[in-house]
């Protein structure tokens, strides 16, 4: 089960929305930050026994980032050269969060 915090009202909550699978990897949007983390962001699971490797997290000098309203809101490809990108859509002032990640 992926960790989730329920908020008291609005765009509280803390949970997970979407998620992509790539070459050995399952990458989770969350909707709001959970551990200290403030706003949304991707973690990364093992696919193969879903063992948490770790956090995407945006820089602070985006802004807010939260507003996750679609279902395929996070898309992550593996390429040629190992490395992953990992693009995140973000309602808020309309973006696209790009991720570039390589284990």
């Amino acid at each position: 089960m992926l960790p989730y915090a329920k908020g008291t009202q609005g765009h509280e909550s803390a949970e997970p929305i979407s998620f992509d699978v790539a070459g050995g990897y399952v990458f989770v949007a969350y909707t709001r930050g959970l551990k200290g983390i403030k706003y949304a962001f991707v973690k990364i699971l093992r696919l193969q026994d879903g063992t948490e490797v770790g956090d995407l997290v945006p820089e602070t000098k985006l802004g807010e980032i939260g507003l996750l309203d679609i279902l395929e809101s996070v898309n992550a490809q593996r390429r040629a050269n190992g490395e992953y990108i990992i693009f995140l859509e973000d309602d808020y002032k309309a973006k696209v969060v790009l991720f570039r990640w390589k284990h």
